[in-house]
């Protein structure tokens, strides 16, 4: 565990390195006045804490310059129409700020001002930008996100230094997203695949939302419409995740559980302030409660388990280490990784269901062959059953069923008795005759002496014979044992 998160610092580390660029000159404090700074109404304040959603806003700062390196920008990344000025000199309009939401014209998220050569100087330089964002549908906890000088770009090109890591995962993403739902549909377990693909495509949705802002440019009132879709893509992801482990492991008031884990991950939704808060927060939830269930299947040997349990820990853990990087890089990462675990998972457990498939199509033709010629008339047959030292012959249409236990076999007769056959089950089929239906692992029973079908809620099916015993019905066969026996 200690070398993964060491792995992910290292990340970390490299990414703060790409995300800087050389010259750039930060701009931190400033004034804010509600208009032309009018110095009794000013206050000091940081860029974190700048607002102006809903108003109309003169921000002033001082910016000291060693020397001028041109061409240079003044970058604006924030949710607002805005205007700039430099040493008194208007250098542009991004949209146009006015005093109401009929005065002004939205302008983009991200802009870059250029500022004409000579005219910054050596030593403190004035910078005035008015602001302000009156077309948004949501109030954020931060709309201005940074303003600083540095060497002329598009601004799109600043945001995809923070973005280009995760779109090595999309293609995977996107990838096993088809991968799973082609596979659905040979699969014997179809839900399992078709959860897969859902996760791998609300992932690949998140993260196209999230680098699209470093894709193409859009005006701000976008922002809130991908805000919200990336808290969805994040809770569906979540809910998703949840559905998959819950199925897997749980077998008693799964639904139950389901809900309980899908309530820890829409509260963040409600209570958490900031999009990036409820989007981290209800996948941390989503984790810590499928690690919780999936602890539980390991505690009792279940490999898929063990194998879940583990990737789920470090999912969960990963949040709580690197939650600034997480929902922007390690996130997408990790869903690739954490497909991979689960693909091996059910690969642990993929062999076994065909199988068992197998024998089910066996067993379901076997039945339909029997109940077809269970109304022929046919020669009495016996059977030799081996006891304890002795080798009884019975007529095969005087048993009602056979029960498997362990390494023999009970048959129930017609008058009652039980008689114990030292055999295996798969033998005593090949010597019972047609008539003789084997609708379960461990039962067979003499069609002549059913009566009704009854299927339960869970999809198995109870046979009900004609002395009164009832015998399983295995689900996958159950819909062929109906058509034969109601057709």
């Amino acid at each position: 565990m200690k070398p993964f998160f060491a792995v992910l610092a290292l990340l970390f580390l490299c990414l703060q390195a790409a995300g800087a660029a050389a010259g750039e000159v930060m701009i931190h404090d400033i004034s804010v006045c509600p208009s032309r700074f009018e110095t009794t109404q000013c206050v000091k304040t940081s860029i974190a804490e700048l607002d102006p959603q809903g108003r109309d806003l003169w921000v002033h700062a001082r910016v000291s310059m060693t020397s001028e390196q041109g061409p240079l920008g003044l970058f604006v990344l924030a949710k607002a129409s805005s205007e700039a000025w430099v040493n008194g000199v208007r250098i542009g309009t991004n949209g146009v700020p006015g005093a109401s939401r009929a005065l002004e014209k939205p302008g983009r998220m991200d802009v870059v001002f250029a500022i004409p050569d000579g005219l910054l100087h050596a030593g403190d330089n004035d910078i005035v930008l008015r602001l302000s964002s009156f077309h948004g549908m949501l109030h954020l906890s931060q709309p201005v996100h940074q303003l600083f000088i540095a060497p002329y770009r598009d601004p799109q090109d600043t945001i995809l230094r923070l973005y280009w890591p995760s779109l090595v995962t999309f293609g995977v993403l996107l990838a096993g997203a088809f991968f799973f739902a082609a596979s659905a549909i040979s699969a014997v377990n179809r839900r399992d695949p078709l959860l897969l693909s859902l996760m791998s495509l609300f992932a690949a949705g998140q993260l196209f939302t999230e680098v699209y802002r470093g894709l193409a440019p859009y005006d701000y009132p976008v922002q809130d419409v991908r805000l919200i879709a990336i808290t969805a893509c994040s809770i569906a992801f979540g809910l998703t995740l949840a559905a998959l482990i819950v199925s897997r492991f749980v077998e008693r008031h799964a639904l139950a559980v389901y809900a309980a884990i899908a309530a820890l991950i829409l509260a963040p939704a409600v209570f958490m302030p900031g999009f990036d808060g409820k989007a981290t927060v209800s996948l941390l939830a989503a984790a810590v409660g499928c690690a919780a269930i999936a602890g539980r299947a390991a505690f009792n040997r279940d490999m898929a388990g063990k194998f879940s349990f583990a990737a789920l820990v470090v999912f969960a853990g990963s949040i709580l280490v690197f939650p600034n990087l997480f929902l922007d890089v390690l996130f997408f990462y990790e869903v690739a990784a954490l497909l991979l675990v689960f693909f091996a998972a059910r690969a642990v457990t993929f062999e076994r269901q065909r199988r068992d498939h197998e024998r089910e199509q066996i067993r379901a033709h076997d039945l339909e062959v029997a109940l077809a010629g269970a109304t022929l008339p046919q020669t009495p047959a016996v059977i030799r059953v081996n006891g304890a030292g002795t080798i009884n012959i019975v007529n095969a249409s005087d048993i009602t069923l056979c029960k498997g236990a362990d390494d023999y076999v009970e048959l129930h007769m017609a008058d009652g008795r039980k008689i114990l056959h030292n055999g295996a089950m798969s033998d005593l089929e090949m010597e019972l005759p047609v008539g003789f239906l084997r609708v379960h692992r461990s039962y067979i029973v003499n069609s002549r002496v059913i009566e009704t079908l009854k299927r339960e809620v869970s999809g198995v099916g109870i046979l009900t014979l004609s002395n009164g015993a009832q015998v399983p019905v295995s689900r996958r066969i159950m819909p062929k044992v109906r058509s034969a026996l109601f057709t």
